[in-house]
């Protein structure tokens, strides 16, 4: 059974970055992959998350500022219960100078986006957000999520994306 969820996400342009950002890396990480603009992996090697993904796929690759940004994405829920409450949390830094510097960091309830709960199993899901028009460059981050019931750690993923104007 494949649950499809989609979402449409309208807020200010802090809200347009880090949800884009948050949802395109917390619910579709891969173990390794690149597509284009871009580039995530599991903080760990050695542990097993319980989200997991067997396909993505980002337009425009790379994502574009002042654009409509959509991802889909085909997964699985490895978790033995349903979430019924899940939290993420982004930490995001930009490039300048060669320098990174933090934008901040952002908590989001996954339920908010998704309908919850998440039963275990495959799931397909679309995204969409228009990024704002500026900054443009490239951004580096990490993602966790965390099941709130009992804290534990569903994914957790460093990243890096470059959005081109």
């Amino acid at each position: 059974y494949k649950r499809q969820v989609s979402t449409q996400s309208t807020g200010s342009r802090k809200m347009n970055v880090s949800i884009l950002l948050a949802l395109i890396v917390a619910l579709y990480a891969v173990s390794v992959a690149s597509t284009g603009g871009l580039v995530w992996h599991y903080c760990s090697s050695t542990v097993h998350y319980p989200v997991t993904i067997n396909n993505l796929v980002l337009s425009p690759n790379p994502p574009k500022a002042n654009t409509l940004c959509k991802a889909h994405v085909d997964g699985n829920l490895t978790y033995a219960n349903p979430i019924k409450s899940a939290s993420s949390e982004v930490k995001i830094s930009y490039s300048k100078g060669g320098k990174w510097i933090p934008i901040g960091d952002f908590t989001q309830n996954v339920c908010d986006f998704i309908p919850c709960p998440l039963n275990p199993g495959p799931f397909s899901l679309d995204q969409s957000a228009t990024l704002p028009p500026q900054p443009t460059g490239d951004f580096s981050g990490s993602v966790t999520m965390t099941d709130d019931s009992n804290k534990k750690l569903l994914l957790c993923v460093n990243f890096t994306v470059s959005i081109i104007a």
